[in-house]
């Protein structure tokens, strides 16, 4: 079985970084498009992010090319976005990337709702 492709929108942030090591070896993902800032797009992800996980980037993460937070056809229907807790910033994703896009959003505003309770380490 193929794996589903995915997104990470933030790529180059602490969040983004940890979502990228998360995914790395994971048995049902794989990551096939990052975002990252105006200032971080069009970059190689090893160029623009300041790494600052224990474990060094992978291979081929670091090759990528971070792309626009933009809609574009090659973009992914599962994006993990790593961005401020704003609901209107993930309002502006689903606009963006379409109504069919699974967005799973990791904003401090989402971390304190009682149905996240059971997910926190």
């Amino acid at each position: 079985m193929s794996k589903i492709p995915v997104g990470i929108l933030g790529a180059t942030g602490t969040v983004g970084q940890r979502f990228i090591q998360l995914l790395e070896n994971h048995p049902w993902f794989e990551v096939a498009w990052i975002a990252a800032s105006e200032r971080s797009f069009g970059k190689c992800y090893q160029e623009a992010a300041k790494w600052k996980m224990k474990t060094p980037i992978p291979k081929r993460i670091a090759s990528m090319v971070l792309s626009a937070a933009e809609a574009g056809k090659e973009n992914p229907k599962v994006i993990f976005a790593a961005l401020d807790s704003d609901i209107a910033v993930a309002q502006k994703i689903r606009r963006l990337h379409g109504h069919q896009l699974q967005l799973l959003h990791h904003g401090a505003g989402h971390r304190a709702c009682p149905a996240a309770k059971g997910l926190r380490h």
